[in-house]
């Protein structure tokens, strides 16, 4: 269960992030080789109020980056149904993941490079102030994509537009 808050930062008045992690090992090794599949799959239920947040990302962590490439995550945006307790699947292709540091996007290595490197795995909410309650099944790799996916939340001003009717 990852249940919590993305509140508005007083001193930037915007808001803030909530990110959830899986830990690091020692030897960066947790993770597979995830070579040979071509995306990442999140079974989860949203079982936010009506109202909670439901644009989210998936950040993924590897070891190896290229020097000049500097620190940074894979991160992918998302989109889950609004109030429902049904179980929901995402499917989020290699090729939506794009290189970022901090929220910004740089240049990097595609995801597709670095899939015998994972050593870290998470979910991000930021941008939209808000309430979310997401129940986490699994996390898993895919070899295909057999059904349709969201690739993109509605942009920032859509959204916001909205959460003022």
């Amino acid at each position: 269960m990852w249940q919590g808050e993305v509140a508005i930062v007083t001193f930037l008045k915007a808001p803030g992030f909530c990110t959830i992690r899986s830990e690091t090992s020692d030897n960066d090794k947790s993770f597979p080789s995830l070579v040979g599949t071509s995306a990442l799959q999140i079974k989860l239920k949203n079982a936010g109020a009506a109202g909670s947040l439901t644009n989210f990302e998936a950040q993924i962590h590897t070891s190896g980056e290229p020097a000049q490439f500097g620190e940074g995550s894979y991160s992918a945006k998302f989109t889950v149904m609004a109030d429902n307790s049904e179980i929901q699947t995402v499917l989020i292709s290699w090729s939506d993941f794009v290189f970022t540091w901090r929220g910004q996007k740089k240049e990097g290595p595609p995801m597709m490079d670095q899939l015998d490197k994972v050593t870290r795995i998470g979910l991000g909410s930021s941008g939209v102030a808000g309430i979310f309650d997401l129940h986490l099944m699994s996390f898993s790799a895919m070899a295909s994509i057999s059904v349709p996916y969201i690739r993109e939340p509605p942009p920032h001003d859509q959204v916001a537009a909205r959460a003022r009717w």
